[in-house]
């Protein structure tokens, strides 16, 4: 049954990256565990693919937090529409090496060489993490091509992992996905596991469950058509109708409802957060 405090209190379905937000389904702990392999092994590159709203960005903020406890070095890069120069330069940055605004990529490839170089010699592992792939301008391919070169040539003790929302538009970076040890797609969820998911995040939010009808949550999923990131939105505005409107349970219509203001958002360009992807 919904709270009396229902519109006040912080959504248990709220976007955000939090780690006590974090999932285990059976789907993304199976896809952290090869992760973790690819980095206890020392691979040079791994690929962790999915459509848009599977959760590929929350499961990386997740693995950089346990190598980061574990002590292995963890960087993650948000890659979003990056060009090839200013890849290039933000991946110099993230590993501290200060590079200038006005370096030039022969200084810029440079400093990278030397530093995979030297951490050849340190033993230290470390995991760098390039999130968002399929957004990068196609020419930014070449700075991947080469930085896997480098890796595996010099055998540098990193380890790369590139997340790619699967889209007709990533078809630049096939190679990748191909030459890469280790993929891993994270598939959309089954209607239990997003029954399994609701109650989860309901309960730990200390709602007195049930909250959905059955053909609630069956409408739920199928609009959501399976994605954690819709299934969220979902259930977020749905539970917020539901409490504005003093219901104790939620029902289809009000799914349906929500489904469509989505809708009605995504064509009027809305933009919204995406921390699922």
């Amino acid at each position: 049954m919904m709270p009396e405090d229902s519109l006040t209190r912080p959504s248990p379905f709220r976007l955000t990256l939090a780690p006590d937000d974090f999932f285990a389904s059976v789907e993304h702990e199976e896809a952290l565990s090869r992760l973790w392999y690819l980095a206890e092994q020392r691979a040079p590159v791994g690929v962790l693919s999915g459509i848009s709203g599977t959760g590929k960005t929350f499961l990386l903020h997740v693995l950089a937090r346990e190598l980061s406890q574990a002590g292995v070095e963890a960087i993650l890069l948000d890659a979003t529409s990056l060009d090839r120069h200013e890849l290039l330069w933000r991946i110099v940055e993230a590993l501290g090496l200060g590079p200038d605004v006005e370096d030039s990529p022969l200084w810029l490839w440079s400093r990278l060489t030397d530093f995979l170089e030297g951490q050849k010699s340190t033993g230290q592992r470390l995991a760098f993490m390039i999130d968002h792939c399929q957004t990068l301008d196609p020419a930014a391919a070449h700075v991947l091509r080469r930085l896997l070169s480098l890796s595996v040539g010099c055998e540098s003790n990193v380890t790369w992992i590139f997340a790619i929302g699967r889209s007709e538009e990533h078809a630049f970076l096939s190679w990748l996905e191909e030459s890469s040890g280790l993929k891993i797609d994270l598939p959309i969820w089954s209607s239990a596991r997003c029954d399994e998911f609701l109650r989860w995040r309901l309960a730990r939010s200390e709602y007195s469950l049930p909250i959905f009808t059955k053909a609630a949550v069956d409408r739920l999923y199928t609009r959501s058509r399976g994605i954690p990131l819709e299934i969220c939105r979902l259930a977020d505005l749905a539970l917020l109708a539901g409490s504005a409107e003093g219901r104790e349970l939620i029902g289809a219509e009000t799914i349906d409802c929500v489904a469509q203001e989505l809708i009605r958002d995504r064509e009027s360009s809305r933009p919204g957060t995406v921390v699922f992807d």
